[in-house]
């Protein structure tokens, strides 16, 4: 793997980074579940370079070992669909492969010949990328990324989102490659001023989490999978994203994420945010649990293991055990309606109400996971024994779960349990809730604290917390009870999260309830359900021609040796394969050795021909007509993948072949059909 993929699997999983000529040792002393490797460029240490995407002889008998030792092998081309052509070869060595771009499955099946193919979209690791605050934010935006001189759409993407950003708050860019003295990565001299100098891997979790936006580029902009990670961690962080347009995102995060090509645009979208801190923070809100929900490390190598061996390795989250004391009838359909509502349903209610109305109470009871119980069944009791007793008592013993108690004069709005749960990814802390809040004053609302949203806190109401279930275990059930209205958990290890789904003293207001609710911007896309559905994908369908053709290896023959100095072609199971090293905006022209009679084209005075390739490196295919003393009568240059017609000049006798590279990158030739497609 990269650096920057390490550093996201390495939380979930007991990771060995393997060496080129020490990885046999390295198995043999740690025998693992599975190989995985990603379309990497440098690999562990910088060790791996130029050995992934051209299946150097230590790849292949890595794969071959594991294979003969029954571990399952799995490769991940995070660099489709650009880099499809350039590991091809590669994934060919391995049973299962993931990719980031979903129309790349069927070309892998059909070019493979089997179905183990599957979607692996990016993500987030939440132990770097989440909200818990490390400083006071800038209430600019960032921009940690690189330039590519030879993405011209990217610059000009770029250029747009900077123009509509700078004009309503400061931008600050983090270079990549700061440090380098290429050209072709050179931001441009306009942008000099914003550079703040280069993050390492590990640090750039400070400029996710230092701002209030988040810029992003992405290069690939029309696959409904592919897209770049950083907007994955930006959310994550709990920061506003804007970027350039993208379907995947769109696909992904619909409104979540702030999209557009047009700086007007971009500066429309922008403007309420910026001086608007409850809603700008609402936003960013939807944008975290979107990726807690679907889109963390965690998820992805689940999906992973569920392809492999039927099952998978995500532990669900903790069951919640809800409490309240209701006096009334009224109290308990209020709480009830705020329980029912929830969109995170592992929970057990347990309401206790007086003995008074005990009988008559469990007619208003709407379903199963609520248990009324009457004061005095709580008499000696600790909160532990409720949830052994009364909450799960079919349970031989109740393991990891969070408690929450209940007033019913609180709201408690639809993502109130979902939120505070979902905190359980990226943080360890004991008790979770809410440090900032909204306060139903009798006539509106009013937000307290708001500035205590996200950090550890020395203390939280226990009216609007969870508590893991150790923390309050010993206590005495109607002791707890009967104090919770102003009973606070002062622990060492709390953190308080987002400011809403929660109201004091707002039962009954819809105007507190509309406040405190987050923007309800729907998911999407169900991600597992994408992923079957790309699992059934089927190859993709190609007609046969009826037009004469030169094959791959006729070309190849009558190319004979390659002359390229920064350019390389072979042949293998999947074409002829040209890869080029070249700097961004050079070129390199390579001619055959070999001449042909236009006889041999098809070319009787007027040559109709198509040259078929995978696409991917930009290649120009190249023609010379020679006369009888071989002085050159024509010369010109064609796109590859379209019909062109020539008409042969007066006395050629033969034809030279060649090609152009453009650029680094790399292109698979299929053939040269005689006639037009």
């Amino acid at each position: 793997m990269d650096e920057f993929t390490e550093s996201c699997f390495l939380p979930e999983c007991e990771l060995l980074p393997l060496t080129p000529d020490g990885w046999k040792n390295q198995i043999a002393l740690n025998p693992p579940h599975l190989l995985l490797v990603e379309s990497a460029w440098w690999g562990f240490a910088k060790l791996w370079h130029r050995k992934i995407s051209e299946a150097a002889s230590e790849l292949r008998g890595l794969v071959a070992w594991c294979k003969v030792n029954n571990i399952p092998t799995v490769f991940w081309n995070k660099e489709d669909p650009v880099h499809f052509e350039r590991f091809l070869i590669t994934a060919s060595l391995f049973d299962r492969v993931f990719t980031t771009d979903i129309s790349c499955i069927p070309r892998y099946k059909k070019a493979l010949g089997h179905d183990r193919v599957h979607l692996l979209p990016f993500a987030c690791q939440p132990e770097v990328h989440n909200p818990v605050e490390i400083k006071e934010r800038n209430t600019g935006a960032c921009f940690a990324g690189s330039y590519y001189l030879r993405f011209p759409h990217r610059s000009i993407d770029l250029r747009n989102l900077l123009y509509a950003v700078s004009g309503l708050m400061t931008v600050d860019i983090f270079d990549r490659n700061f440090q380098s003295d290429d050209a072709n990565y050179r931001f441009p001299t306009e942008y000099r001023h914003l550079i703040k100098g280069m993050l390492s891997v590990d640090e750039m979790h400070l400029a996710y989490k230092g701002y209030r936006f988040g810029l992003n580029i992405n290069t690939v902009k029309h696959s409904q999978t592919m897209f770049a990670r950083r907007v994955f961690e930006l959310l994550g962080s709990g920061t506003m994203v804007l970027s350039n347009d993208s379907v995947g995102v769109r696909c992904f995060f619909g409104d979540v994420v702030l999209c557009s090509d047009d700086g007007a645009d971009m500066k429309q979208l922008l403007v309420p945010l910026v001086n608007d801190d409850i809603q700008r923070a609402r936003q960013a809100l939807v944008g975290v649990r979107a990726v807690m929900l679907q889109h963390t490390y965690a998820h992805r190598l689940d999906a992973v293991a569920q392809r492999l061996w039927g099952h998978g390795l995500l532990a669900p989250l903790s069951p919640v055990l809800l409490m309240a004391f209701a006096e009334t009838f009224l109290q308990i359909q209020v709480l009830q309606e705020c329980a029912l509502q929830q969109s995170y349903t592992n929970w057990i209610f347990v309401l206790v109400v007086p003995a008074s109305i005990f009988s008559q109470a469990s007619e208003h009871i709407k379903d199963q996971r609520l248990r009324i119980v009457p004061w005095i069944a709580l008499e000696g009791l600790t909160l532990s024994e409720v949830a052994q007793n009364l909450a799960w008592p079919d349970q031989t013993e109740v393991h990891s779960y969070w408690t929450s108690g209940w007033l019913p004069q609180d709201y408690y709005g639809p993502n109130y349990l979902l939120d505070m749960m979902l905190a359980t990814r990226y943080t360890p802390a004991q008790v979770l809730g809410k440090g900032g809040y909204f306060v139903w004053t009798g006539q509106n609302t009013q937000l307290v604290d708001i500035d205590k949203a996200y950090r550890p806190v020395l203390a939280l109401a226990a009216r609007n917390a969870l508590a893991k279930n150790e923390v309050i275990a010993n206590e005495l059930a109607q002791e707890w009870l009967q104090g919770l209205a102003n009973r606070f958990y002062e622990n060492n290890d709390a953190v308080a999260l987002d400011v809403f789904n929660y109201c004091r003293e707002g039962i009954g207001h819809p105007v507190a309830a509309r406040m405190v609710e987050d923007r309800q911007i729907p998911l999407r896309l169900d991600l597992q359900l994408l992923m079957a559905e790309a699992d059934a994908l089927p190859p993709l369908y190609t007609q046969n021609s009826v037009v004469p053709f030169l094959s791959e290896q006729q070309l190849s023959e009558v190319f004979g040796v390659w002359l390229g100095q920064a350019t390389f072609a072979s042949l293998d199971d999947y074409g002829w394969h040209i890869v080029s090293e070249l700097p961004d905006d050079q070129f390199e022209e390579v001619w055959s050795l070999g001449i042909i009679a236009p006889g041999q084209l098809r070319a009787f005075g007027i040559w109709r021909f198509h040259v078929v390739t995978s696409g991917g490196q930009l290649l120009q295919f190249l023609v010379q007509c020679l006369d009888f003393h071989d002085e050159i009568l024509l010369n010109k240059a064609f796109d590859c993948n379209q019909n062109h017609q020539i008409t042969l000049p007066f006395g050629t006798r033969n034809i030279r072949l060649g090609w152009k590279m453009i650029s680094s990158g790399s292109v698979r030739v299929k053939k040269l059909s005689l006639g037009w497609k």
